[in-house]
């Protein structure tokens, strides 16, 4: 059986330990108590007080109950905003994987399309800096064209082209390359490789490259810039910078600092 209050003391001290109860306390359950205190005439509190008391209890109550509707009414207003945080997490994932995928599937198709557009080009070769008027002993673009590889070649040969053009517009100063064909792949690739084996005078400022996509071109441009820009940073003085071919990267003592980048739409 519960303790019946003899003072107003008591009763604070039962309402603090009961603090969690008070939303559920009735007026009745307070008079009730009211009713088992002494009077005056006992030495207790007197009735005047605890009526006094009792009313700032039940004001008290009011109180907490409001403050128990706001925060109830937050807590569910928090309980919403989480669970719409929750859900946008889900929906972020879920986006997040098909957005990768999606990169997946473009940088796929993406290399699909350049190795065939490099099988296209795979014939192909860039000759740089022949001039566009006479040049060995000729102004003939083909006869040109056939000395330098015959001197790439150590060869008398030239028949292996079957086409040639000048690239781009003609602009003052500027010396449009020569893209040309040859009849096969081994036989470009064997001509470029033997250009960067000759001595740069018997090429009489000439240079063979593979014919390329842009988008790889433009690529290897990029790592180059890199390679030469960290050379330049004076803090790295002293540092070896190397590019690594195969792999595609740029190499600080051995660290890879940058590396190939598919081109993307993301």
């Amino acid at each position: 059986m519960a303790e019946t209050p003899k003072t107003v003391e008591d009763l604070v001290r039962l309402c603090k330990s009961r603090k969690d109860r008070l939303t559920s306390i009735k007026k009745k359950d307070i008079e009730d108590i009211m009713l088992a205190l002494p009077d005056d005439t006992t030495g207790g509190a007197s009735t005047h007080d605890l009526k006094d008391w009792m009313s700032k209890i039940l004001q008290e109550m009011q109180e907490l109950r409001q403050e128990n509707k706001m925060l109830l009414s937050a807590l569910d207003r928090l309980g919403a905003v989480e669970k719409e945080m929750t859900e946008l997490k889900v929906k972020n994932s879920d986006l997040q994987g098909q957005v990768s995928k999606m990169c997946e599937v473009v940088a796929k198709q993406q290399s699909e399309l350049e190795m065939m557009e490099s099988k296209a080009r795979g014939k192909n070769l860039l000759m740089f800096g022949v001039p566009e008027g006479r040049f060995l002993d000729t102004n003939i673009e083909k006869e040109k064209a056939v000395k330098i590889l015959q001197i790439v070649d150590r060869t008398e040969e030239g028949n292996y082209i079957t086409s040639m053009k000048r690239l781009g517009e003609t602009t003052a100063g500027k010396i449009r390359p020569l893209l040309i064909t040859v009849h096969s792949q081994e036989k470009r690739d064997h001509l470029v490789k033997a250009a960067r084996d000759t001595e740069a005078g018997l090429l009489q400022g000439t240079k063979l490259k593979k014919d390329t996509p842009p988008s790889i071109r433009a690529e290897w441009t990029r790592l180059f810039d890199v390679k030469k820009q960290e050379e330049e940073k004076p803090e790295n003085a002293g540092k070896v910078f190397t590019m690594d071919m195969r792999k595609r990267q740029v190499l600080c003592e051995g660290q890879v600092i940058d590396s190939w980048r598919s081109q993307n739409f993301f």
